[in-house]
């Protein structure tokens, strides 16, 4: 059983998914797993990463036989999932070497159940860097900060104790490509875990025109979407 699990969800993302893949696989932390759901692509992302499992026993590769879009990718992911944390890696960016054993060595320091750090975004040739740091720790507080924007409502500058997910029964929404993240970290917070922030950044979160791992939804669709996220959202409080 690894320590963390890596998911990774990728559509069409042939261009850019090796670059991501090599940037994990020399972690200074090596007691990982890569698991990466194929989204029904077209264009050979399917045959990179079967690839590179082979030369690796840590990738997993599960592939969708039709598109699911990248909430239930993520959900497949996480149910596939047999690490003690979890974090998530799009397959259109990359991260840092010592990204899993700096988040690992300050959720094992405080028992966190999840650890938000900073994160560089990468737009037209400029590096951005982007500070994280909740104005509280308490939880509550985490949820208010993500609401109001001040925090980024991704999964991939968060390691999260996998435990949280399997006790709780959290989710990713079905037929929600659109904030499912930041819905799935809401109620995560909700379940009241201790939270530790680490100011420092390892993610790089490149900014393209069309993201790799989602399909382009009409504008209808957008717009129910928006509606059944906000619902629910609400309900949780």
């Amino acid at each position: 059983m690894p320590e963390i699990s890596v998911i990774m969800c990728a559509y069409n993302a042939g261009r850019y998914i090796a670059r991501s893949i090599d940037s994990l696989l020399v972690q200074t932390f090596r007691d990982f797993e890569l698991i990466i759901v194929d989204d029904c692509s077209t264009d050979g992302t399917l045959e990179t990463c079967r690839r590179y499992a082979s030369r690796d026993r840590r990738i997993i590769v599960l592939h969708n036989d039709s598109n699911r879009g990248v909430s239930m990718s993520r959900q497949r992911a996480t149910d596939a999932a047999t690490g003690r944390y979890t974090i998530h890696a799009d397959a259109d960016d990359y991260v840092d070497p010592d990204m899993l054993q700096r988040l690992h060595d300050k959720a094992a320091e405080t028992g966190a159940g999840m650890v938000i750090c900073d994160y560089y975004e990468e737009r037209g040739g400029e590096t951005i860097y982007h500070s994280q740091q909740p104005t509280m720790l308490a939880p509550r507080q985490v949820i208010t900060d993500l609401l109001s924007g001040r925090l980024h409502g991704s999964c991939w500058n968060k390691l999260v104790a996998r435990n949280l997910y399997v006790d709780n029964g959290i989710r990713f929404p079905e037929g929600i490509n659109c904030l499912e993240d930041l819905f799935v970290c809401l109620r995560l917070l909700n379940c009241n875990p201790v939270v530790d922030y680490l100011p420092a950044a390892f993610y790089h979160y490149v900014r393209i025109e069309n993201n790799s791992i989602t399909t382009t939804a009409s504008t209808r669709d957008d717009m129910e979407q928006d509606k059944r996220l906000y619902d629910m959202t609400v309900a949780l409080f």
